[in-house]
């Protein structure tokens, strides 16, 4: 039976959804054995909310909260200096059943998501927090990697009133940027990607149609593959300044794909991009290596093979400078200059850590200030 091109992107989209369903799952499991593990934890930042421009999106209601986690990690040397790292956790009550988005990245906002900001009022309080990751386990709800705006959190568990908020995060920097790609954009300590660069220069504002859990915006959707940054091309946000591009490490699961057709997309993603601003530049990044071999093609090769490939087709495109307002990023180098550049990745041997986020940041600001 042939598919039309409507079916293969639906099918596209249910396969992308249930390979985030099980990357989230697989995520909460190396969770709960790692809890003494600095990877898991969060840093307090000095960002600011405008607080009299709250806008109440929709009540949840009363929900019934089985514990409240907060992790306080051992401080240890970093790049940034000295820091203390959380692993915050809700846990709701198995009473309260799934309230966890069921459609990752469908933009509803009147449940559980990743771009949200929540209101509890409990015993005449009231507190703020984002999450980063949500989970369905052992019949109760998890809200992982939460950060409690202001470092404030309930005390207690029990029953707490949820609303879903929306607070502009105060960005007083006159240079916009917008980050796009797939979860190294976005998840795990992709969430720290901008505050980074922040730190670096606090003259950028981050803008996108995603938020992180400290508030600034992006366009990182955690599984996505080139042909799905060309579909939600209308949803990316026109007005940047800057886009840094950071995508292609996914495309080695899609069926009848090759390195080549992951090249030509990325090249189209940039024309699109640099259509919405004509004043705009590009920041093309090669896609960092990794050492993960969870995922081969029918050739056999292995996903940190696939992206090489690809990435010598990028070098050969942009690297001349020779393409009007695109400027290559040679990230990948950047990581494998370093004698055990492992040592920069997650867990998972895909995704960078915190000091891996430190160091590209560090590249990145210093391309975006060479303009």
């Amino acid at each position: 039976m042939k598919y039309s091109a409507k079916n293969r992107i639906e099918s596209s989209y249910r396969l992308r959804n249930k390979f985030f369903y099980y990357v989230i799952l697989f995520n909460f499991i190396i969770s709960i054995f790692s809890m003494c593990s600095k990877e898991y934890a969060f840093e307090k930042t000095n960002a600011e909310y405008d607080f009299s421009k709250l806008r109440i999106i929709t009540n949840l209601g009363n929900i019934e909260v089985e514990s409240i986690d907060i992790k306080e990690k051992q401080s240890y040397k970093n790049p940034w200096g000295r820091a203390k790292f959380q692993n915050n956790q809700i846990i709701l009550a198995k009473s309260e059943g799934n309230l966890r988005d069921d459609v990752y990245f469908d933009r509803r906002e009147n449940n559980f998501h990743f771009d949200g900001m929540y209101r509890i009022r409990k015993d005449g309080k009231i507190f703020y927090f984002r999450s980063g990751y949500q989970w369905f386990h052992k019949d109760r709800t998890y809200l992982l990697w939460v950060y409690w705006i202001d470092n404030k959190y309930p005390e207690t568990e029990g029953k707490m009133y949820f609303d879903v908020v929306s607070v502009p995060l105060i960005q007083k920097g006159s240079v916009s940027i917008t980050t796009v790609g797939d979860s190294i954009t976005w998840a795990h300590y992709g969430q720290y990607y901008r505050y980074k660069l922040w730190q670096l220069n606090t003259n950028y504002r981050f803008i996108g149609s995603r938020t992180d859990i400290f508030g600034f915006g992006h366009e990182g959707e955690g599984g996505d593959v080139t042909p799905y940054v060309l579909k939600r091309m209308d949803d990316i946000v026109p007005n940047s300044q800057n886009y840094i591009l950071l995508i292609g490490a996914n495309d080695i699961k899609l069926d009848s794909f090759s390195f080549e057709k992951t090249f030509n997309n990325i090249v189209t993603i940039v024309n699109k991009l640099k259509d919405k601003n004509r004043y705009c530049r590009i920041f093309v990044c090669t896609i960092l290596p990794c050492n993960s071999e969870i995922f081969v093609n029918k050739n056999k090769m292995t996903i940190d093979d696939y992206n090489q490939k690809v990435n010598v087709l990028l070098r050969k495109k942009y690297s001349s400078g020779s393409v009007k307002r695109v400027t290559l990023i040679n990230t990948e180098k950047l990581f494998r200059s370093k004698k055990n550049y492992l040592d920069l990745l997650f867990w998972d041997g895909l995704h960078p850590n915190h000091i891996g986020y430190g160091l590209l940041a560090q590249e990145v600001h210093k391309y975006i200030d060479k303009q």
